[in-house]
């Protein structure tokens, strides 16, 4: 009486285990929970292509929030630990917490041209997560991204860049460009 069960297979199913809850399985499995207050869990294996958004015009992710607080904005969390989920530990340095990951088509595939990371920059502890964004962008001729431009979890902004290029360069109309110094060991 709480579930309906596709004739023929009868581990996949739709089923209402509470009021005003349900959920959908597949090989026996629950893979999706839609709770009372509408939130929505998907359960899945992982891999490249655990939610897949395909469309053949201009296709978008949306998030949008409408709140009467400059505290409640739209929000994307990426979540990180080791062990499992039911079982989490705690992350080290040098982890990668999520990667925002960029690839296009070149004749064959979908080759990866950039990506952002976001890394665990120190030891963390309790109440003490050290994070620190990683830049990278693949180079002519390859569809590896490596390192371009990190921000430490001390502040500090690193440029790689080639030897024979502008690494950083300023351009416009009255654009400005200053370097202030404010420890004493000389560097600018």
């Amino acid at each position: 009486a709480d579930k309906i069960v596709h004739t023929g297979d009868t581990n996949t199913a739709i089923r209402f285990p509470s009021a005003d809850t349900f959920t959908i399985e597949t090989g026996g499995s629950e893979r999706l929970r839609i709770a009372s207050d509408g939130s929505a869990t998907f359960t899945t294996s992982g891999g490249d292509d655990a939610v897949l958004i395909k469309g053949d015009t201009y296709t978008t992710l949306k998030i949008q929030s409408a709140r009467d607080s400059a505290n409640n904005k739209a929000f994307i969390q990426l979540h990180a630990s080791r062990g499992s989920n039911a079982s989490p530990t705690i992350i080290q340095n040098g982890d990668i917490v999520g990667t925002i990951n960029a690839r296009a088509y070149d004749g064959n595939s979908y080759a990866s041209m950039s990506d952002i990371n976001f890394e665990v920059d120190g030891a963390p502890g309790d109440g003490d997560m050290p994070g620190r964004i990683v830049f990278k962008t693949s180079t002519d001729g390859s569809q590896s991204p490596s390192e371009k431009l990190r921000i430490t979890s001390a502040g500090a902004l690193q440029i790689s860049g080639a030897d024979d290029q502008d690494n950083l360069l300023v351009k416009g109309v009255g654009t400005g460009f200053a370097v202030h110094q404010d420890d004493t060991d000389g560097e600018v």
